[in-house]
């Protein structure tokens, strides 16, 4: 008798528990979201507008990386220094679309551009030829002042009269060490828009101070391809055919 009790205890709680469960399922079937799902539907719909804005927001790109491929109007101011440039400058101008007007002097020196506050020969020379893109080649003819302190007023003046035209700086291409002023520049102006000619190993003149030609050639391959791949303002500077079937003859001969 306790046995036949005990079996009907146990079918009884099975039978309960099998209605249970089927219970649940069919009250699932009517609502498939789990809790944590519901919470994230709703958290959906609560910011729907505020998700598609920000989707919708333009990805931001490193500027410095981009390199701006339209044809430049390029100024280029110096010394005795860039009168030597100039050639294959204007070779790599030319090649690549560009116009150039070159502001060169033998006696020319940082001093020379220096205008009253933001006012000066620089600034004319920007609203005459209204240059995209300036390059100065300046500093070589007082490459050994030790008045530091003056300079750094003298560069920020430039900057001031450079405004928002985009610009680098050929640092003088030492044939001694100097007194600061070429880290001075570089600290001014900016890495990224300062060029160090004194990691160029080119060949000089007679003086020991100048380039030879070939000199200033190899001088404009490496500034044109700094400028190109790393500078603040990357233009397009591809180097001439002209300059590359010269190489590759004188790799053969």
């Amino acid at each position: 008798m306790k046995e036949d009790l005990n079996i009907m205890r146990i079918v009884l709680v099975g039978g309960i528990l099998f209605v249970g469960l089927i219970g649940y399922s069919l009250w699932n079937l009517g609502n498939d979201n789990s809790p944590e799902e519901l919470k994230t539907e709703e958290y959906l719909k609560k910011n729907a507008a505020r998700l598609e804005a920000e989707s919708l927001k333009p990805t931001e790109i490193d500027s410095t990386l981009l390199i701006d491929e339209r044809r430049q109007n390029i100024l280029f101011i110096g010394d005795s220094m860039a009168e030597g440039l100039q050639t294959p400058l204007n070779e790599y101008a030319q090649f690549n679309g560009h116009r150039l007007t070159t502001l060169a002097k033998t006696s020319a020196s940082i001093v020379a551009w220096v205008g009253r506050d933001s006012v000066g020969r620089l600034r004319s020379a920007i609203q005459e030829i209204k240059p995209t893109y300036v390059i100065l080649s300046l500093g070589s003819n007082e490459l050994f002042t030790k008045d530091l302190e003056t300079y750094d007023k003298y560069l920020q003046n430039i900057v001031n009269q450079l405004g928002t035209t985009k610009f680098v700086w050929i640092g003088p291409p030492k044939w001694k060490n100097d007194n600061g002023l070429t880290a001075t520049i570089a600290k001014k102006i900016g890495e990224d828009r300062y060029f160090p000619s004194e990691t160029v190993k080119m060949p000089r003149a007679g003086d020991g101070i100048h380039p030879t030609y070939q000199g200033y050639f190899q001088w404009a391959d490496s500034l044109c391809a700094w400028i190109n791949q790393q500078s603040r303002h990357k233009i397009i500077l591809r180097k001439p055919l002209k300059a590359e079937k010269k190489d590759t003859l004188t790799k053969k001969n």
